[in-house]
């Protein structure tokens, strides 16, 4: 597993959910061919479970990924936060030190553009997933 600020982390969600889709049309077109089940048995086939849960899996997967990052930014929001609190009693004035040293700005960490990004792609790729797999419930697998 990659660690939370691997910059692979932005664009690893929407490979995961490429793979799914060429594996899931793949291996649909496959169990057509060979054991298309019909198109009289409506929805309620092997071929449509196994879509439907390979795409729970996935779906979960990315999910799961998007948590741990959303949670790895706010420690690291709360460490900068605890931080910042501990530097506030050596400054003498606050008003004096932005007039010395300008507006502090407020910018972003790289680490933490990382996270940021990479969690809202999970995200993505899940609901990509979910809108992929779930005309499973209704279609028949082999029209």
């Amino acid at each position: 597993m990659l660690p939370a600020f691997h910059p692979m982390q932005k664009i690893l969600g929407l490979i995961i959910w490429s793979l799914y889709f060429v594996f899931m049309y793949g291996g649909l077109s496959v169990a057509c061919n060979h054991f298309s089940p019909g198109a009289d048995k409506g929805a309620l086939t092997w071929i449509n479970a196994s879509v439907i849960l390979i795409t729970l899996l996935v779906t979960l997967g990315l999910l799961y990924q998007a948590w741990r990052g959303w949670k790895v930014l706010q420690h690291h929001k709360h460490q900068r936060a605890q931080w910042r609190k501990q530097q506030q009693p050596q400054q003498q004035d606050p008003q004096q030190e932005s007039k010395k040293h300008g507006p502090q700005s407020e910018t972003l960490p790289p680490h933490e553009f990382i996270l940021y990004v990479s969690v809202a792609v999970y995200c993505v790729a899940a609901v990509a997933t979910l809108g992929t797999g779930l005309p499973a419930l209704v279609l028949a697998p082999c029209l």
